[in-house]
């Protein structure tokens, strides 16, 4: 274009994106029952506040009836695990052996999985989205698509999973796989008795003594007796005498060495497993030394036991009563552990200092599966055995267990032992503002269902809710409110996950960077560069957690790239986008977790500072924001 005297204009057409300023909200209220009891629940915004600015969007109800029948679902994941190692080969044979005597043992079984499969190939939506995985389940309920998380593979192979649930059942293929497991067993173990960790590997005595102590499980649970069968009693007699040898040469070598002290603590993390592993399969006759070895390990544990984790007392506490019911030292330790347990009507009995790491001694899954084993054996309390499995159960709500082992010790420990919580239950009675709710159709097993309304059926006195549950045994659910509200009227809100949002101006001083909290009087300024710390809490550990950060207009990233982070213990996949950034974190300990990170003002105004959200995509019942804020950037 030319205007007067030959001065020329350009320009530029573009689109220019607008955001709205109001944001959909999803508030939760879980809603834990342990029966049987009677239990009333309020959410307390949707009952007793109010905003001209809010608009409704919908309100939903799920409960489930009977989440026991949640462990059932894990099992295919032992029989389908793609290593041939030792461990895995066994954890097959076990998820076999298991699946048999359920369906000797719990007949109905048959009929609840011919029912998936039905409602899975042509039942309604809702049920096929109860038989999806729990990463896929309640996508409007989530603050993004699975598609946008790194996580979908991870719910593909769980809705595989699932699907292979019949193949797993089917009667026929049980015995075949255990023929054939039980002769790649044999085949894997070495001429001395110990099986190596992956062929052509050295002798693990690790892995010898978990397969020797997999078979007492399979034996107590009367699900399958190794001397009953010629090629598993071979199996089992060279594994115990490759680790009555390992224990005796153990000893010897200990005595050899010049300082040795009997009263000095010797007691090693494989000799207390061997003593549990030994303890399943009491000894007629044992070889030269290993009697005297023995002897001088429970002697050990007897004076030390103490000094250990609670997964390794539990182990010496069945190992001493099993050797000697009579022994005190057994009953001390289990008065210990129920001492030091802490209860809670959501999550049942747990321990504290049991944190999840690298070593298997300290993993909270096979942990409570053996004293969930110690508890039922030794002191016969199946009070605290339903309230172990309550926390075992309420991990599963929000995990995808994460080994062979851990699922294989947490069917044992759910299904089989204790009150039988696969049992069908009675019916929930459930009340919303009074009003009792009838649903029309739940899941087989499970009892799941999920009932909506819309925006214009809405009403506060919802917000309380009462749940009856007439039998023993777990049930949960939760109330999910969804509302659209101005961002920076946005109010906290917090389940047993809270977030805190707090924003720091970073300047740099010659003592190193210096952070000022910013304040009404104390603006930024552009150019700035802020710091936004995000604190998270939560009472239990989750997997697949997704944080989402709003941030005011006026700001920009100072990483640009997406990229996995790690900072103050929480490792997270951070993805910056053109209005937020996403941190996905993978797994949240229980506890409070504080990190960080950058951004630097762009622009000079007003403006809407956002808000930041965290949901577990595993149980999005578990979710929480911060409050909204206005930040106000000053120009230079």
């Amino acid at each position: 274009m030319e205007r007067g005297r030959g001065e020329v204009l350009r320009w530029e057409e573009n689109t220019l994106p607008v955001l709205p300023n109001k944001i959909l909200i999803t508030e939760s209220l879980p809603l834990p029952i342990v029966g049987p009891a009677t239990r009333e629940f309020e959410l307390k915004k949707l009952t007793s506040t109010s905003s001209p600015t809010r608009r409704n969007y919908s309100l939903t109800l799920e409960m489930t009836a009977n989440p026991a029948w949640y462990a059932m679902q894990s099992l295919p994941y032992l029989m389908e695990y793609p290593y041939e190692c030792s461990e895995q080969v066994f954890s097959r044979l076990y998820a076999n052996l298991l699946a048999a005597q359920i369906l000797k043992s719990n007949p109905r079984f048959k009929a609840v999985l011919a029912e998936w499969t039905r409602q899975a190939r042509s039942g309604t939506a809702a049920q096929q989205n109860a038989l999806a995985s729990k990463l896929a389940q309640n996508q409007e309920l989530k603050s993004l698509l699975l598609q946008e998380t790194p996580w979908v593979r991870d719910a593909q192979g769980e809705a595989e999973r699932l699907a292979r649930l019949s193949t797993l059942f089917d009667e026929a293929r049980l015995h075949g796989e255990t023929a054939r497991a039980l002769a790649r067993l044999q085949a894997m173990q070495l001429p001395d008795g110990a099986f190596p960790w992956f062929d052509n590997m050295p002798a693990d005595r690790y892995i010898t003594q978990l397969i020797v102590a997999g078979f007492g499980k399979l034996k107590k649970l009367n699900a399958f007796d190794a001397s009953q069968n010629e090629i598993a009693r071979t199996i089992l007699q060279n594994a115990l005498a490759y680790q009555d040898r390992a224990t005796a040469a153990e000893y010897v070598e200990l005595r050899r060495a010049k300082d040795f002290k009997p009263e000095r603590d010797e007691l090693s993390l494989l000799e207390i497993q061997g003593l549990y592993a030994r303890s399943f399969w009491p000894a007629g006759s044992l070889p030269a030394g290993a009697g005297a070895a023995y002897t001088f390990y429970r002697q050990q544990a007897a004076r030390y036991w103490p000094r250990q984790a609670p997964l390794l007392q539990g182990q010496l506490a069945l190992a001493l009563y099993r050797h000697d019911a009579a022994n005190h030292t057994s009953q001390d330790i289990m008065r210990a552990l129920a001492e030091n347990a802490l209860h809670s009507p959501a999550l049942g009995m747990y321990w504290k200092d049991v944190i999840a790491s690298t070593y298997w001694q300290e993993s909270p899954t096979e942990t409570q599966a053996t004293l969930i084993e110690a508890f039922d054996e030794i002191k016969n309390d199946q009070q605290a055995v339903d309230e172990l499995k309550l926390w075992l159960l309420t991990q599963k709500q929000t995990h995808n267990w994460p080994s062979t082992r851990a699922t294989a010790d947490a069917c044992y420990a759910l299904l089989l032992r204790g009150s039988d919580w696969l049992a069908a239950p009675q019916p929930l009675k459930i009340s919303m503002g009074g009003e009792i709710i009838r649903p029309e159709a739940s899941q087989a097993g499970t009892g799941y269902f999920k009932t909506s309304w819309a925006a214009a059926e809405v009403q506060p006195n919802q917000g309380k809710v009462t749940v009856t549950k007439p039998d023993a045994g777990v049930a949960w659910g939760a109330l999910y409110w969804q509302y659209f509200e101005d961002i920076d009227k946005v109010t906290p809100a917090a389940t047993p996950l809270s977030l805190e949002r707090q924003l720091y101006r970073e300047t740099r001083t010659a003592a190193g960077p210096q952070l000022e909290k910013i304040m009404a009087t104390t603006p930024l300024k552009v150019g700035d560069a802020l710091v936004v710390r995000l604190v998270l809490r939560t009472d239990r550990e989750l997997e697949y957690v997704h944080l989402k950060d709003q941030r005011a207009a006026g700001l920009e990233p100072i990483n640009q790239l997406s990229g996995y982070q790690y900072q103050n213990g929480l490792g997270y996949y951070e993805s910056p986008r053109d209005a937020a950034t996403s941190f996905f974190l993978s797994l949240v300990p229980r506890g409070t977790h504080v990190f960080e990170y950058r951004l630097r003002a762009s622009q000079a105004g007003d403006f809407s500072g956002g808000l930041s959200q965290v949901q577990c995509m595993y149980a999005p019942e578990f979710g929480a924001n911060s409050a909204g804020q206005r930040l106000t950037i000053a120009p230079l």
